[in-house]
Order: C-alpha cells, then sequence, then structure tokens
C-alpha cells in the first residue's frame, strides 16, 4: 500500500510540475469584429512565483503575389508592430498567472495594462 501511496504522489508531482511549466514561447492569435488578425508573442520566465518575460505585438495578414505569366503565389505576412515590451509586477498563483504590461510606445509612461489569465 505504501508502493501505491508514493507511486501516486510522485504522478501527482510530475502532472503538477508539467502543468505549471510556462517557461518559453506562447502565441496568442486575435481576430478582431471587423476580421484583422494579430497575434501576441509572450516570452515567459517563470521564478518560483515570480513571472517576468516579454511581450511582442505583430500584425498579420494573408497575401497574394503575383508576377507576369508565372501563378499566383499565396502567403502569410508577420509584421512586427513597436518593440518588445517588458512583462512586470508577474506572479504565479496555481494555474493563474498576472502580469502588467508598461506601454511606453504608444501611451503616457504612466498608462499600466493588466493582464490576468
Amino acid at each position: 500500500m505504501k508502493t501505491y501511496t508514493v507511486l501516486l504522489a510522485i504522478i501527482l508531482f510530475a502532472i503538477a510540475a508539467v502543468a505549471a511549466d510556462i517557461n518559453g514561447m506562447w502565441v496568442a492569435k486575435i481576430t478582431s469584429p471587423s476580421g484583422s488578425q494579430s497575434e501576441r508573442i509572450f516570452t515567459f520566465r517563470p521564478s518560483g512565483d515570480n513571472l517576468t518575460g516579454t511581450i511582442i505585438n505583430q500584425s498579420v495578414a494573408l497575401a497574394t503575389f503575383e508576377q507576369k505569366g508565372k501563378p499566383k503565389m499565396t502567403g502569410t505576412i508577420k509584421t512586427q508592430t513597436g518593440i518588445p515590451q517588458e512583462i512586470s509586477e508577474g506572479k504565479i498563483s496555481g494555474d493563474d498567472i498576472s502580469f502588467v504590461i508598461i506601454d511606453i510606445v504608444s501611451t503616457p509612461p504612466f498608462w499600466k495594462e493588466t493582464s490576468t489569465c
């Protein structure tokens, strides 16, 4: 019985560790009500219950390329809009994360945007 209890504890710990691992790059794809698309690329660096990282905004557009006498080609154009912004005041609590982005490019420096996932 002890063996099963220890094994169950190890499995639960492993599942919890995998579920809480947000380290690395994450992409959020967004479609506005008008149909335009954009992406937010998050790079998360967790340390205990603290979270740091960056966010990059990208515009996404479908395009058709034509050259006389050749077949049309279609593709996706991704354009970075602005500079990477630092995540600050990041916290990890169980399966929830929260952080603040200070947008110094398009808004006054006192503006803060708080995101909770």
